[in-house]
């Protein structure tokens, strides 16, 4: 017989295969040895292997077998061989891949794992879209899509120009931005509400205006908003929100597509939240902005306990407090903000005043 077609077993200790004959079934394999010695038929007790530790590899017209983890000790066995299927097939099934062992595990199981992955991945777009987005668009690219977002959200809305002109002059006369020209719009809605657009656009509802009682609390406002806008806050949440859309927009080559997800997403920017850190991080940007515009912090403070006050009368009005919320961390960083610059001498902005009067009318 052909030696090509016999199994041979090395047994590590020797360099020679011996001939053996394969029995198998679904869980091991018995290696039977028949050898020649002077003429004689001499008989070796037969090995058996468990499937369980064994890898295998193709090789030319042979299965090899290697039956531990060093590979000294292997089978080579011929395709053509009966036990050749039994075999393999029997080492596939008891050492699965890790593909094998998830087709393996029961359905409920194998739901939960997906499930896992799935929102593992979506969290880690989430995450990647927004920091690969603040480096690459720049500051007039980011006015370009907030004023695409403002046409968008604005086109139905009823504003209030007169108030508009009026909180915008108040703004200029602040100096609340070096890298963007800060434009607020006035709409006319009973709700609190107020957010900031990328690239410099702030919506303010007149509902929020009607709940304040000083110029300073407007201020206050505005700093804190425009503070979003410096720190890219309202960017990055906006690619956060949009991350999927966007991610597969870019992959689709469709560069359109990406300011499309953004214009038909403008309507949810009036309930675009905020991190902990990133109002944290508004707040005292924002405060500080209103110490070197000579205006009192604790405005701030003043501001939060106010809209906690209108919340308790109309609480399905205040949605500023959904993205914004006025937690006791949020107050007493004010306060302590506040203490710590008591000394400054703060004088009343005379736009301010003025304009306030009027806006309150």
């Amino acid at each position: 017989m052909d030696s090509s077609s016999i199994p041979l077993y090395y047994d590590g200790k020797t360099s020679a295969g011996q001939p053996v004959t394969v029995v198998a079934d679904d869980q091991k394999m018995e290696l039977h040895f028949v050898y020649a010695d002077s003429g004689f038929q001499v008989m070796q007790d037969p090995i058996t292997i468990p499937y369980k530790g064994c890898t295998i590899a193709h090789v030319g017209e042979h299965l090899y077998v290697y039956i531990d983890k060093s590979g000294a000790a292997y089978l080579a066995i011929p395709f053509s061989d009966p036990a050749y299927l039994t075999i393999r097939n029997g080492i596939s099934h008891a050492n699965p891949s890790w593909f094998g062992k998830l087709m393996n595990m029961h359905v409920g199981i194998l739901a939960f794992v997906f499930v896992i992955l799935l929102i593992g991945g979506y969290f880690a777009i989430a995450s990647m879209v927004p920091w690969v987005g603040l480096k690459i668009v720049s500051p007039t690219q980011e006015k370009i899509m907030g004023d695409k977002l403002f046409n968008a959200f604005v086109d139905t809305r009823d504003i209030d120009s007169e108030k508009t002109r009026l909180v915008n002059e108040v703004a200029t006369a602040l100096q609340l931005s070096k890298t963007y020209t800060i434009d607020v719009t006035v709409v006319k809605n009973k709700e609190v509400n107020a957010f900031a657009l990328p690239g410099g656009k702030i919506v303010v509802y007149t509902g929020i205006l009607k709940s304040m009682k000083s110029g300073n609390e407007l201020a206050a406002l505005l700093a804190h908003e425009v503070s979003h806008i410096n720190k890219r806050h309202s960017l990055r949440s906006l690619l956060r929100s949009s991350a999927v859309a966007i991610l597969i927009s870019v992959a689709l080559n469709d560069a359109s597509g990406v300011a499309s997800v953004l214009v038909e997403n403008a309507e949810t920017l009036r309930s675009l939240g905020y991190s902990r850190n990133l109002e944290r991080e508004a707040d005292a940007a924002g405060m500080q902005l209103l110490v070197d515009n000579n205006i009192d912090p604790i405005a701030m403070r003043n501001l939060m306990l106010r809209l906690q006050e209108a919340y308790g009368k109309a609480p399905d009005m205040i949605a500023f407090l959904s993205t914004h919320p006025a937690t006791k961390e949020r107050i007493d960083n004010a306060n302590a903000f506040a203490k710590k610059n008591r000394s400054h001498n703060y004088i009343m902005d005379t736009v301010l005043l003025k304009n306030w009067d009027q806006i309150k009318k």
